[in-house]
């Protein structure tokens, strides 16, 4: 029961990385109410540049509805200026939370090339 009692109280954080022809921003722990502000944060940091992005949460252990605002708002962002914004690596339970508000759009559904060169995939 320990273990689930650290899985459940992960702390948040966001890691990024300069891969080669793209940024990689890691999110892990919980994505909410509390937390999205951070996320979003991270992601306006980021907006000067010009390389794509590709959010990883693959370390995500929990996001809820609010946790969508920063990543949408990001998204269109990036869309309006002609840049690349792919999200990666969702568990089922995060993956439904995109279901259910009807956005699995965002999703990248298939692995960008420079994903997969980057991490061995």
């Amino acid at each position: 029961m320990l273990g689930m009692k650290a899985q459940i109280d992960a702390p948040f954080g966001v890691s990024r990385d300069l891969r080669e022809g793209f940024i990689r921003v890691g999110v892990h722990g919980d994505l909410d109410l509390f937390t999205a502000p951070l996320l979003e944060g991270e992601l306006a940091s980021l907006e000067r540049r010009s390389d794509p992005i590709v959010v990883d949460l693959s370390d995500l252990s929990f996001m809820d509805a609010s946790g969508l605002r920063p990543l949408a708002g990001a998204r269109n962002r990036a869309g309006a200026r002609g840049r690349q914004f792919t999200i990666v690596g969702c568990r089922p339970a995060v993956r439904k939370v995109f279901e259910l508000t009807g956005l699995t759009g965002m999703l990248g559904e298939a692995v960008p090339e420079l994903w997969e060169a980057n991490t061995g995939g």
